[in-house]
Formats: C-alpha cells, sequence, structure tokens
C-alpha cells in the first residue's frame, strides 16, 4: 500500500519556509484588505488562495 505523504513528511528549504511562514502571517491582514475591497469575504478568502498558489508555483525549489 502506498503511504500517503504527511506535512511533517515534507522537507522545505529553509528560505521557501521563511516566505511560506510570512505569507501566513500577513494571511488575515491580506484577505481583510481584500474583503474592503470586493465586499465579500469568500471571494476574498478565493482571491488570496489562487494568488498564493500562483506565488509559489513560481518558486524554484
Amino acid at each position: 500500500m502506498k503511504k500517503i505523504m504527511q506535512p511533517e513528511d515534507v522537507v522545505i528549504p529553509q528560505v521557501e519556509s521563511e516566505i511560506i511562514n510570512h505569507i501566513l502571517d500577513s494571511q488575515k491582514k491580506f484577505i481583510s484588505f481584500l474583503e474592503s475591497k470586493v465586499k465579500n469575504r469568500e471571494v476574498a478568502e478565493d482571491i488570496f488562495q489562487t494568488s498564493v498558489l500562483k506565488g509559489l508555483k513560481k518558486v524554484k525549489i
């Protein structure tokens, strides 16, 4: 049976780890900013998630 990877199994280089931690620390503030612009919390969260994914795809690991 194939083992399912757990978050603790993933090794992230230090620089990327710091970037990810910064993004997550800023998440509430950024979503609040987006929500003030689009007037909808769910849409703001979707925009945030999409932008984070796009950014992470550009990071070369």
